[in-house]
């Protein structure tokens, strides 16, 4: 194989993968005791200033739990082997007859929901895709949702994995699997029962389901969000659910709109601001979006962002895309190559080598910095056109979709569009 086709994925995959194979950086072990790495406090100081976007467990509530554990060693004992296997009114039972254990249940909800996140990585096919880069090919004013509206949602596998780097300091992780919206209906229905889907919406998320499927959509994206930036990675213990087959006109639209689950209830989505979304958009003077709203507009924005870039006749005018091979999935799940016994080897020469795609725009710099002069008698210089009525030569009318048309060779332009008593699209 040659070395190019070698190449390993991003750094902070392999970082953020290691954080999930731990449970999130502190867990319980199976006999009860604590398990307590060096970087345990940062989940746990996000959470005392309510900066991580979800509930976790504080210092006042690990203290407590502490103090629980030396005092009363016994009924601690007994108390984790209720827990075992323990759910919905029974966990809430015991939360009732002993609070101090709190703390212990949010990191055992946590550590299992980032331990099942590990695995669905390790299945995942993988792409790394250029952030960013569609908004610097499009023409001023006008947005990627309306340049792509007849692109439609989708999945080109039923696991993936978006690695979307940034910067060299900030990398957002998007899991998703596709499912068939009568398996998504009966599932969330029998976790409803369970008790372990708490959140505003979950309670008319039947309705909306349901909606979906009368409206013709026959798979939902199951999607999970996880970030790292400046060093620090958090997993969000959310489903977030994403229509697939729609355009992505239909996609941002309110009926649509992606449904944001907790996967438990002492994990649940707050309405403070989290630092992952602080670090993001730390140069805007005003946030725009809170708790599940954060979280709902980023799954949005990586599966619209997604979708165009693997759309057939757009990747096949500007995208590249280089498969690098390594460990497939199969390997992975027949031979346990990597398990929560593991750990993932930190230097480069000793990670493991998964198979993966790398998608990025492969469109020449001036359609970005447009400044070739030319003319039609030259030829057409490249340029955008939006989606518009034509007639064919047969004198049918039908709408001809957005596109780019002409020859970079003869230059380009770059057009604002302007429609009458409303501002530029």
């Amino acid at each position: 194989m040659s070395k190019n086709k070698t190449k390993l994925l991003s750094s902070d995959y392999y970082s953020a993968l290691e954080t999930l194979r731990t449970g999130g950086g502190l867990h319980m072990n199976k006999d009860g005791s604590m398990a307590v790495p060096e970087n345990h406090t940062t989940l746990i100081n996000h959470a005392d200033t309510e900066s991580l976007g979800f509930e976790y467990t504080t210092t006042k509530e690990l203290t407590e739990l502490f103090s629980f554990m030396t005092l009363y060693p016994d009924r601690y004992k007994d108390v984790c082997d209720r827990l075992q296997g323990g759910r919905g009114h029974e966990v809430e039972k015991i939360i009732k007859e002993c609070p101090q254990i709190v703390g212990l249940t949010r990191l055992n909800e946590y550590a299992h929901n980032a331990t099942k996140e590990f695995d669905l990585w390790l299945e995942s096919n993988k792409f790394e895709i250029d952030w960013g880069s569609i908004e610097e090919i499009l023409p001023t004013g006008v947005a990627m949702h309306d340049f792509f509206s007849h692109v439609q949602s989708r999945l080109p596998y039923e696991k993936c994995l978006y690695i979307a780097k940034i910067n060299p300091k900030q990398t957002l992780f998007l899991s998703a699997n596709e499912i068939p919206i009568d398996d998504q209906i009966d599932f969330w229905s029998r976790q409803r029962r369970n008790m372990n889907v708490v959140s505003k919406e979950s309670n008319n998320l039947d309705d909306t389901l349901n909606r979906w499927k009368i409206d013709g959509i026959e798979s939902v994206a199951n999607v999970r969000i996880s970030g790292r930036v400046d060093g620090e990675f958090v997993f969000v213990p959310s489903d977030i659910l994403v229509p697939i087959g729609i355009e992505i006109s239909e996609l941002v639209d309110q009926r649509y709109a992606p449904q944001v689950i907790g996967k438990g209830k002492h994990n649940q989505i707050i309405r403070e601001i989290s630092f992952l979304e602080r670090k993001l958009f730390e140069t805007q003077a005003d946030y725009k979006y809170r708790g599940s709203e954060f979280f709902r507009e980023i799954a949005q924005t990586v599966v619209c962002y997604s979708s165009v870039l693997l759309d057939p006749q757009f990747r096949e005018f500007a995208v590249k895309e280089e498969f690098y091979g390594g460990l497939n999935n199969d390997f992975l799940k027949d031979s346990k190559f990597i398990n929560i016994n593991t750990p993932i080897a930190k230097s480069a020469s000793q990670r493991p080598m998964f198979e993966h795609k790398v998608l990025t725009l492969n469109i020449p710099k001036d359609v970005k910095n447009p400044r070739g002069k030319g003319n039609r008698k030259e030829g057409t210089r490249l340029h955008s056109v939006r989606g518009h009525m034509m007639r064919t030569k047969k004198g049918k009318l039908v709408w001809r979709k957005a596109h780019w048309r002409g020859k970079q060779k003869f230059g380009v332009i770059k057009k604002e569009y302007n429609i009458p008593n409303q501002q530029a699209v």
